[in-house]
């Protein structure tokens, strides 16, 4: 699966091209890519609203309601998912909180948060209980914590 990421993200003389797709076919790539566009949105209030009126957000949303047992990427692709919501939650500018509302990111937070319990209890884990070497659930729980507070 691949999606299409806005031009807006493109590089400064000094720092390398962002990808103009996320692809999902690739979970490592995907996770570099993710990480390249929230190391962009930080701090950048024009990046940041310029990014929720692109189909980006409506693939963040798609990302929060991934099954985590899917694959051993899906704990680090959700919780960069949550963390690049969380950023865009945090700005003064009120179309954006609106346009975040507006694509159900709310509603994927709350979903994710129920994958997260349905994982634990499928999987017979503790929240604090290492995955695949480190606190994975722990870090994803944050996160999407973190992000819905933002957001409400």
């Amino acid at each position: 699966m691949t999606m299409a990421l806005p031009s807006f993200l493109g590089a400064t003389a000094t720092s390398q091209p962002l990808p103009m797709q996320l692809d999902l076919d690739d979970p490592e790539r995907a996770i570099s890519q993710l990480k390249a566009i929230r190391n962009a949105v930080i701090g950048s209030r024009t990046k940041k609203s310029s990014l929720v009126h692109t189909r980006v957000i409506q693939q963040l949303v798609e990302l929060l309601h991934v099954d985590l047992g899917a694959t051993p990427h899906a704990f680090d692709l959700v919780s960069l998912a949550a963390t690049i919501v969380a950023s865009l939650a945090n700005t003064p500018a009120h179309s954006t909180m609106l346009q975040l509302m507006r694509s159900g990111t709310h509603d994927a937070l709350l979903a994710c948060l129920t994958n997260l319990t349905h994982d634990l209890n499928r999987s017979g884990r503790h929240i604090l209980d290492p995955v695949h070497g480190s606190f994975d659930t722990l870090r994803l729980l944050e996160s999407v914590l973190r992000a819905l507070r933002s957001i409400l």
